[in-house]
């Protein structure tokens, strides 16, 4: 595992080249005391995503994730995107289990590790 500490411009880097080619990078990401695990996704995913489980549950909360898109349409966003997201409180204590979306500030992250956790079943 690789750690990045306070070196935003790197973490930036990495989201940008995520949101530019779709790619995505498994990344456990430090904020404070919090600490959010997931794989790391391209803004245009994440808002499809987004779309797909609002469309699930209901079409009347449905949107177009274009729009989301275009109102935010600069090289360098100032948020990442994560899926499966596992947020670790600091009794190491997790929640909630598959299939998380989270977006979250590129300028509150104080420190990156390329590479996911994984957590023992029935945490």
């Amino acid at each position: 595992m690789i750690t990045i500490e306070r070196n935003e411009s790197l973490f930036q880097n990495m989201v940008s080249h995520t949101d530019k080619d779709d790619s995505t990078v498994g990344v456990t990401i430090f904020m404070g005391e919090k600490i959010l695990t997931g794989e790391l996704i391209s803004e245009r995913r994440y808002f499809e995503l987004v779309n797909e489980y609002l469309h699930d549950s209901t079409e009347n909360l449905a949107f177009d994730c274009q729009l989301a898109l275009n109102s935010s349409n600069s090289c360098d966003s100032q948020y990442f995107h994560l899926k499966n997201a596992i947020y670790i409180d600091s009794n190491g204590r997790s929640m909630p289990a598959e299939g998380c979306l989270l977006r979250g500030r590129v300028s509150g992250v104080q420190a990156v590790s390329i590479g996911s956790w994984l957590l023992p079943k029935g945490q």
